[in-house]
């Protein structure tokens, strides 16, 4: 994964590259791993947020797979969307 500007590309199973839109990193506090939350935002389709480990060094991204986890990650999106809408309105 290389980042630019707050964005990378990712290669789906039919080898198309796909520019993903970070949203924000966080560092877990269930297994303490760095999970970055991002977004596949196009005029082309309906945008969908992701979420995956990710290892500093390598940029490799890994699957998060513990329930505990998405409950984490899903606290930290609804406050993230919640600061946003309060810093547009």
């Amino acid at each position: 994964m290389i980042i630019d500007e707050g964005k990378f590309i990712v290669i789906d199973d039919e080898n198309n590259e796909i520019e993903m839109s970070i949203i924000f990193t966080i560092k877990s506090t269930v297994t303490h791993r760095n999970i970055v939350c991002y977004t596949n935002e196009n005029d082309d389709e309906e945008a969908q947020a992701f979420a995956s480990y990710y290892d500093e060094e390598t940029g490799a991204l890994e699957p998060v797979v513990l329930e505990e986890e998405w409950e984490f990650i899903q606290e930290v999106f609804d406050a993230f969307s919640e600061e946003e809408e309060t810093t547009v309105s």
